[in-house]
């Protein structure tokens, strides 16, 4: 694809790393990684069935993405959906415009068939099944700084909605069979976000530490941002 700018294919790695990083946190299969040039950019998309960021690499992804100027997610099929950087910068500038690509096949998505759990796991599934069920909410207390930043989440995932004109969606912590949350991101089709709004999305990411990217077999595409434990457990 011709020479790259020192500055440039520094930046395009750490990109690469940090969109490798998050397939691997979320134990998705990546069917195909491209990398596609575009004038003096490079285009970085990852296809697979699930992208992720905890509090292990949040500060790399958040660095990473704070070079690049555009962020595509779109569906490809029920299965998987690719995950699009763009770079500016990489390449020499050309008066010319010059396409060119490399991609990289994986292995396919595996097909998983429903197995029957040994004895021993579901006794002890229905075991735990029946502590939980006796549970109640009294039994939990609020952790406040979670709660906190949640709210902020939440606000913040809100006005992105309303700035890319995504539907707004919120999962509530009940415990106590869920002490999390979560404020979500859909579109019908692609979500696009440009440096104002992609830098928006990093602000989101440095407060939540918490990023999952999915889709579904309608052609849904989901950012979701967890706040884990605004509950916990009383002594």
């Amino acid at each position: 694809m011709g020479d790259l700018l020192p500055e440039g294919e520094i930046t395009a790695r750490a990109i690469y790393d940090a969109l490798d990083k998050m397939a691997w946190f979320s134990e998705a299969v990546v069917v195909e990684a491209s990398g596609k040039r575009k004038t003096d950019g490079l285009a970085i998309a990852f296809r697979s069935d699930g992208m992720s960021v905890c509090e292990e690499n949040t500060e790399q992804t958040c660095a990473a993405l704070t070079d690049a100027s555009e962020l595509c997610v779109r569906p490809h099929d029920e299965d998987t959906f690719w995950f699009e950087i763009y770079v500016p910068h990489v390449f020499p500038e050309s008066d010319s415009p010059v396409e060119q690509s490399v991609s990289v096949e994986g292995d396919r998505l595996p097909a998983y068939e429903d197995a029957t759990l040994p004895e021993w796991l579901t006794d002890a599934f229905k075991a735990i099944k029946e502590e939980r069920d006796e549970l109640r909410f009294e039994d939990f207390a609020p952790n406040y700084e979670h709660m906190t930043r949640f709210a902020d989440v939440y606000a913040a995932v809100k006005m992105l909605a309303a700035s890319t004109g995504a539907v707004f969606e919120f999962t509530k912590p009940e415990p106590p069979h869920n002490l999390h949350g979560g404020v979500h991101l859909k579109v019908h089709g692609s979500i696009n976000l440009e440096k104002e709004m992609l830098d928006a999305l990093i602000a989101v990411l440095k407060t939540s530490r918490s990023l999952s990217v999915s889709n579904t077999n309608d052609g849904h595409v989901y950012l979701s941002f967890w706040v884990n434990d605004i509950y916990r457990a009383k002594e």
